[in-house]
């Protein structure tokens, strides 16, 4: 498999990971304009930077994790690509000296563990940064169990670094991934990155992001919006990213429907009244079922 085909099946993975490709409603934002080849590989991206072109991809879409609604779940049978990191930061760079690119977003499924996986994006991320001087946008996916010396490494790379929690607490992040600890091996580093961050100059602190899955683990937009509250008061997360769930074949969660957009959009302009405009999750207008009107914005 050549470089562009990887590049491809790697880029259209990223669907899974929304980041700065997503507007404030949680639609996702055009396609950037891109030859043939890289059609659906470069997407205009709200960065704390202004709005750049972002390619988007996984170092690898090989995983050892078996989360229920994953589509990279180990033993799921579909083509699996990977990138060495030399490989991967020749071929953005080409993609970036030729004008088509400002940025990279740069994640992977875990291979070898946390730790092991975590090495080689901050590989990637050297070679761009420290042997070719790149000054563009970059993103940096925390894998669950990476080394808190990796994420300080990582930090001193990045404009931006994510963690995906997944689920609001630990409860129904077993639902979704009964493999993953929820305080140990996710919450602890979202913390480590907000006590780095202290010990930065602001002007050089990556801002901070995280994931959750709608819609597959029964939880209530309460339980989402409790968690992004104290994220955001406590930690400085800079936004939650709420991904609808959508099922999978041939995972054991593919039976389930599809979550609502409209519950997405409500989610994301409920966090926004939370993040922005000072607002406690317990005035939010929940219903008794512990989740947003569908019909009505909630401000």
């Amino acid at each position: 498999m050549g470089p562009l085909e990887k590049l491809r099946m790697l880029s259209e993975a990223t669907q899974y990971e929304p980041a700065e490709d997503v507007s404030l409603t949680g639609d996702p934002l055009p396609k950037a304009h891109a030859p043939e080849e890289l059609i659906g590989c470069i997407s205009h991206a709200a960065t704390p930077k202004g709005r750049v072109p972002l390619l988007k991809t996984l170092v690898s879409s090989a995983c050892e994790r078996n989360c229920n609604y994953c589509a990279f779940r180990s033993g799921r049978n579909f083509q699996r690509a990977s990138f060495t990191p030399e490989e991967l930061a020749y071929l953005f760079l080409q993609i970036y000296e030729a004008g088509l690119v400002k940025g990279i977003f740069l994640s992977s499924g875990m291979i070898g563990g946390g730790p092991k996986t975590q090495d080689r994006i901050l590989e990637t991320a050297a070679i761009l940064r420290q042997h070719h001087r790149f000054t563009g946008y970059l993103h940096l996916k925390i894998m669950p169990g990476a080394e808190r010396d990796q994420i300080a490494a990582g930090m001193a790379l990045a404009d931006r670094v994510s963690l995906n929690l997944e689920a609001p607490n630990a409860r129904r992040l077993t639902t979704l991934a009964p493999k993953k600890g929820f305080d140990d091996e996710l919450l602890t580093r979202l913390t480590w990155v907000h006590e780095l961050r202290q010990s930065m100059r602001p002007h050089t602190s990556p801002s901070m992001t995280t994931q959750f899955v709608v819609g597959a683990a029964g939880e209530s937009d309460v339980e989402l919006l409790l968690t992004t509250e104290q994220l955001t008061r406590r930690l400085g997360l800079a936004r939650a990213y709420f991904s609808i769930f959508s099922p999978v074949p041939d995972t054991p969660l593919e039976m389930l429907p599809p979550a609502s957009l409209t519950r997405q959009r409500r989610l994301y302009q409920a966090s926004f009244l939370l993040r922005d405009y000072g607002f406690a999750a317990e005035e939010l207008p929940f219903a008794q079922d512990g989740n947003l009107p569908l019909e009505t914005d909630p401000k």
